[in-house]
């Protein structure tokens, strides 16, 4: 670490880039629910069973 980094200014940047780092991961993972969900329900519309989607959608993910 520099000392840039270990100032009590740098700190407090490098931990607003963290937070700011965190909450873009937390709203990529919100998107892929939601993506993961529609494939399930996919699933399901296309006449396969519950437990089938879930295996499906746990072995491939949005993967084809």
């Amino acid at each position: 670490m520099d000392e840039n980094q270990t100032s009590p200014d740098g700190l407090r940047k490098s931990l607003a880039d963290m937070r700011e780092s965190l909450m873009a991961l937390i709203e990529y993972q919100a998107s892929w629910a939601i993506l993961l969900k529609a494939r399930h329900d996919a699933l399901l519309k296309a006449g396969f069973d519950k437990r089938q989607a879930l295996e499906i959608v746990k072995a491939r993910g949005m993967g084809v």
